[in-house]
């Protein structure tokens, strides 16, 4: 997203001659979007939690982290058991 906004934006931009994007997002507000509807689909309780840290910015909380774990179990893979190794090294 970075490297399409700059393409997009910046003074330089005009001496680039190719840009190759793979695997990303195609607009961070779609994105958002997509994020903000998948969370209206978890329990309240949770939603309360995820919501509490976006305004207070602690995003390192047992709670939070608890909540985010609810998130990844139902939107972010369908494998199980959760974390799979491939994503439990990533996330490490």
């Amino acid at each position: 997203m970075l490297a399409a906004e700059w393409a997009v934006k910046s003074a330089n931009s005009m001496n680039l001659r190719r840009l190759i994007i793979s695997n990303s997002l195609a607009s961070k507000d779609a994105f958002q979007r997509g994020i903000t509807a998948l969370r209206k689909k978890l329990p309240p309780e949770i939603q309360d939690v995820l919501d509490g840290a976006d305004e207070t910015k602690q995003f390192y909380t047992p709670e939070y982290e608890a909540a985010v774990e609810v998130f990844y179990n139902r939107h972010l893979s369908l494998s199980r058991p959760w974390p799979p190794k491939e994503v439990q090294a990533a996330l490490d």
